[in-house]
């Protein structure tokens, strides 16, 4: 595997760290609509593009959080 600079790596670390925000995001406004977005989970819910993405397999026990924080523990050791 290539080598990485530190500038790489915290370059990485930092796109997964924004990734991990935005996913976040994703699924408080999925699972915890606010007034102004009540009909988002409805929304979401019957977009075609779900069937591109393995919805039988709830969001949370994909544990993304948990696949970030190796990656970026990983990254480190390059």
């Amino acid at each position: 595997m290539k080598h990485l600079t530190q500038d790489d790596k915290k370059r990485l670390k930092e796109a997964l760290d924004e990734f991990d925000h935005a996913f976040d995001t994703l699924l408080d406004v999925w699972m915890n609509p606010s007034k102004e977005l009540i009909y988002s989970a409805d929304v979401l819910n019957q977009l075609k593009s779900n069937q591109k993405y393995p919805f039988h397999t709830r969001l949370q026990e994909l544990n993304i959080s948990e696949w970030i924080d190796a990656s970026k523990r990983e990254i480190e050791q390059l």
